[in-house]
């Protein structure tokens, strides 16, 4: 089986076809389009949604998903050839440069936002490809754009975190009903 730099199964089929790939639209965004592994998506969507109300807005032509294709900066597939990886504002703050547009005070804030994304025993579902000093996984490339699933992390586990979470299939938060009036 081939694996991507994270370790996580690639789709050896690269075709749009593939029934472990599924496509929606980022809640909250009418036209931004998301397609990942079926039991992935739900927990990214959610990602995506709250990225782009609280860091920056996601647009059609800087966000990015599914890629059957090897690495940039490795002779590995990347982690979008596995279905477990999103670009977010590829070409404004999440660009692939040094020193970066991101502002300290947005890249707090995604790391604020990627803590609350965790398996049942602490570790934290989502990696992120910016370089350490702004609070990422990477060390001298800067790849700001990039979200993956870090290595050891199991779909199940994502299930069980967007269940936790409350997360439905579309990755819209499921909302209690409220109580009739008596």
């Amino acid at each position: 089986m081939t694996v991507s730099l994270s370790g996580h199964a690639v789709l050896d089929n690269p075709a749009w076809g593939d029934s472990r790939l599924a496509s929606a639209v980022i809640p909250g965004l009418k036209d931004v389009k998301l397609t990942l592994r079926r039991e992935a998506l739900p927990l990214f969507l959610h990602l995506a949604a709250t990225m782009s109300k609280h860091i920056k807005t996601c647009e059609r032509r800087d966000t990015w998903s599914y890629g059957y294709r090897k690495a940039r900066a490795a002779n590995a597939y990347s982690d979008h050839a596995a279905g477990m990886a999103i670009d977010l504002w590829s070409d404004s703050i999440g660009a692939q440069r040094w020193p970066t547009t991101m502002t300290r005070a947005q890249a707090a804030h995604v790391i604020t936002i990627l803590n609350n994304y965790r398996t049942s025993k602490g570790a934290r579902i989502f990696g992120w490809g910016a370089r350490r000093e702004l609070g990422g996984d990477y060390g001298r490339m800067n790849d700001s754009m990039h979200f993956y699933v870090r290595p050891g992390v199991t779909l199940s586990q994502m299930i069980e975190c967007q269940t936790r979470l409350k997360i439905g299939a579309d990755g819209w938060a499921i909302k209690a009903a409220k109580p009739k009036a008596a």
